[in-house]
């Protein structure tokens, strides 16, 4: 590991976050820790992270306290997950992104987004998204109703857990990138530096296999953060992450996703690939053929 003190945290909120968590702590990862936030005391009895706090209808100050002690402790990445559009959502993922802020740690939100047929309030997951979004570092939004399009399933017969593991994969991704073995070699630093290069950052993954897998990855990872609609374009810095099984990746694979990113008026900020990795193939479950593409873009 290159950053010996390096620490995550990962919060989930609601019961969509709360869920979230328990299918991560399914794969163990040393450096990550899990906290629970929740108002059903017995969704948060049946919970599997360390740490747990039960809400009440209001705010109190109590609750407030206990979730700035959470972020006391030297955190180096913080992610919060939930599924928007509750009101437990609304209010505590702004709160807890808000205390962070002011506590100075660099936090990710990941949130996903209802199918529509569930969506019973637009205009409250609009001003939810946009109010974390001027909170967090980096923000990922997993569109539901996408991932159904993408899988190839209907609503009704989604695996309970597919949007789970899109969540997963991204933060486990990001993790991967300062944890394992690369070519290129990035620290805690290199990471803040980037991110902080611009007040909008976002990031998503792409997944491509066949003869044509860079490409295919990594229009699919810029797709997913352009289709939510917070950005327009790109600036010229891009940050990715290339996964394939060991030693599977080809120089002409490299190359032709170098090649890519450039024709399209992107310049490759850091570009690393995994060749040695160990983590990833265990998290992710990666099959042969499959490449995973992580990109952190700064937008106009």
């Amino acid at each position: 590991m290159k950053d010996v003190d390096l620490r995550v945290l990962v919060v989930g909120i609601g019961k969509g976050g709360c869920n979230i968590v328990d299918y991560m702590l399914q794969t163990k990862v040393d450096i990550v820790e899990y906290v629970q936030i929740d108002t059903d005391i017995k969704n948060l009895k049946y919970g599997n992270a360390s740490k747990k706090i039960l809400l009440e209808d209001d705010i109190s100050q109590k609750t407030q306290e206990d979730i700035k002690e959470l972020l006391s402790n030297k955190i180096t990445f913080l992610f919060i997950i939930a599924t928007l559009g509750g009101n437990i959502s609304s209010k505590i993922v702004p709160l807890v992104a808000n205390f962070a802020k002011e506590a100075n740690i660099m936090t990710f939100g990941v949130v996903s987004t209802p199918f529509n047929e569930e969506k019973k309030d637009i205009d409250l997951i609009s001003k939810s998204i946009n109010e974390i979004d001027s909170l967090v570092s980096c923000l990922t939004i997993i569109n539901n109703d996408s991932i159904v399009d993408i899988s190839g399933y209907s609503i009704n017969n989604l695996p309970f857990d597919l949007i789970d593991e899109q969540v997963r994969n991204v933060i486990f991704s990001f993790i991967s990138i300062i944890v394992e073995p690369s070519v290129i070699v990035l620290n805690v630093e290199d990471i803040k530096e980037f991110i902080n290069c611009s007040k909008k950052v976002y990031m998503s993954y792409g997944i491509g296999k066949g003869p044509n897998r860079a490409i295919e990855a990594i229009v699919n990872a810029k797709n997913a953060i352009l289709n939510n609609g917070l950005v327009k374009a790109f600036s010229k810095a891009i940050l990715t992450d290339i996964t394939t099984k060991i030693n599977s990746i080809t120089i002409k694979e490299s190359v032709k996703l170098e090649e890519y990113l450039r024709i399209n008026g992107n310049r490759i900020h850091i570009k690393r690939c995994v060749l040695n990795n160990t983590i990833e193939p265990r998290i992710l479950k990666l099959k042969d053929e499959e490449m995973i593409v992580l990109v952190i873009v700064c937008a106009e």
